[in-house]
């Protein structure tokens, strides 16, 4: 299975990053499956950083750790 991007993905980011607007990808995917498709269109490179968020339980209180 493959996950690929529409034709006009790509286009719309590099559109909104030169209006600089900030873009970001917020999805519940396969980590691996979403740095893959943000590095096809382009949203991160090598060097970026990605953000991962993990809903942690403690006690009856769910809390969001984030790692990088």
């Amino acid at each position: 299975m493959e996950n690929r991007l529409k034709p006009a993905t790509a286009g719309a980011i590099e559109d909104l990053r030169n209006a600089n607007v900030k873009t970001i990808m917020a999805t519940g995917d396969n980590v691996l499956t979403a740095v893959a498709v943000a590095k096809n269109c382009k949203l991160i490179d090598e060097n970026s950083n990605v953000f991962i968020g993990d809903l942690i339980k403690a006690g009856n209180i769910d809390i969001l750790q984030w790692t990088c």
